[in-house]
């Protein structure tokens, strides 16, 4: 961030006011993109993104820059914003819906080409994997300074920051691709004081993961991690040991004891996810086509319980044990297919697909060794939310957006490659 400070304020100097409005654009997506995680932040950044907005507008406008949609994303994008701009007559809450379109969708979006189109160098690619990885890295500093030491939480709660709108089943979200990006950075960093601080943004992230008790994090840990044992074998290893060794220090042990795991898929199967999954495949069965909406407020209580209610009784007992509190999903496929249909989900799997295409595909045609550890660690990113995605709702709530971060990121490696084998 003081990098990209440092250089707004030399080219101001210099002279040109377009030159300063264009070369503004990467330091207030940086903020934008620093201040996702944290409480409090609604004023930041609405002036970052609507001071964007206008910004870009004006050099588009004077015909100052070269704002381009090219990407391998583009088609796949435009196919599920249309989709969801259709369904939006057909929705249970036209009104949420449309408001969610903009909010949750059109504006990741903007964020998205934004990032394509202003960092995408080298040098800029590396700026904005620090942004996120410091900005994750005071998140966990503090949600586990409030957690623990402010409201007096203990080892046996489980951590979580809901100030910041992170509950304990959300917190991989953003620890884990912080753990990734450590990684990579780990790999190829020579400075001590650099070296020093990854460390403690690798302790500090592990721990989140641990203290938030998810099972699903985990998983979004441990199986996409495989991905970078491909280059950086030594450093996982020890990795993987320290979470093994922390987890057996914590109260999460006894989570893996067997009674309690089948304890715990007894409570899932009974009163758990799959009655929660149940509930919302009778949704699916009323609206196949276009959903109920785009719109999270159509996850009402009165919602969740007239589909509920189709259900054998012995599924209906959740409805008196959520303390009349609607449920989400609690999986990002049926959270989907319940808004936006089938259609929408297959829509949004050709986006997947494209990411983890192209990432594979760079990753086997580049011989840089820079885009082969960074597609590696984003590609991992990626399928690590997917993952968690399959336990608990990614596409509602402020980490969506490292959604389309992630995309972001794997397309501007596709676009330093494709720089590359120009003469």
């Amino acid at each position: 961030m003081q990098l990209l400070m440092s250089e707004l304020i030399t080219l101001k100097k210099e002279g040109g006011l377009f030159k300063f409005l264009k070369n503004s654009i990467p330091v207030m997506l940086g903020i934008f993109i620093f201040t996702i995680p944290f409480p409090y932040n609604t004023a930041i950044q609405e002036i970052s993104f609507y001071g964007l907005a206008l910004i870009l507008l004006l050099l588009i406008i004077r015909k100052q820059t070269h704002f381009s949609f090219t990407s391998p994303f583009t088609v796949p994008f435009l196919l599920f914003s249309l989709w969801v701009l259709f369904c939006i007559p057909f929705a249970l809450d036209k009104g949420n819906s449309f408001h969610d379109f903009y909010a949750h969708l059109l504006k990741h979006l903007f964020i998205f080409y934004l990032l394509v189109n202003y960092f995408k160098s080298k040098k800029l690619f590396m700026i904005l994997s620090w942004i996120i990885l410091i900005s994750i890295t005071i998140f966990s500093l503090g949600g586990i300074i409030y957690f623990y030491v402010i409201s007096g939480g203990t080892l046996q709660d489980r951590f979580g920051f809901p100030i910041a709108g992170v509950d304990s089943n959300h917190i991989g979200f953003l620890a884990i691709p912080a753990i990734f990006i450590t990684i990579v950075l780990l790999t190829a960093q020579n400075n001590f004081y650099k070296k020093l601080f990854l460390l403690v943004s690798l302790i500090l992230t592990t721990s989140g993961v641990i203290l938030s008790g998810s099972r699903g994090a985990l998983l979004g840990f441990f199986i996409p991690v495989s991905f970078l044992l491909i280059k950086n074998k030594i450093i996982i290893i020890l990795i993987v040991a320290c979470m093994i060794l922390l987890i057996m220090v914590t109260p999460f042990k006894n989570q893996f004891h067997i009674q309690a795991i089948k304890d715990k898929a007894s409570e899932q199967v009974e009163l758990g996810r799959l009655p929660i999954w149940y509930t919302y495949a009778q949704s699916i069965k009323d609206h196949p086509v276009t959903g109920i909406g785009f719109g999270m407020q159509s996850y009402t209580y009165d919602f969740f319980v007239k589909n509920n209610l189709k259900l054998p009784h012995k599924y209906q007992n959740i409805i008196q044990l959520t303390g009349g509190n609607p449920f989400m999903p609690h999986n990002t496929l049926i959270d989907l297919t319940v808004r936006t249909g089938f259609i929408g989900l297959g829509l949004f799997a050709i986006c997947l697909y494209v990411f983890f295409h192209r990432g594979w595909l760079w990753y086997k045609k580049s011989t840089d060794v820079f885009i082969q550890n960074w597609d590696l660690c984003f590609m991992a990113c990626g399928l690590s939310l997917l993952i968690q995605g399959m336990f608990v709702d990614l596409m509602i709530g402020l980490h969506v957006i490292y959604v389309f971060i992630f995309f972001a990121m794997i397309n501007i490696l596709w676009q330093i490659e494709e720089r590359r084998g120009q003469p």
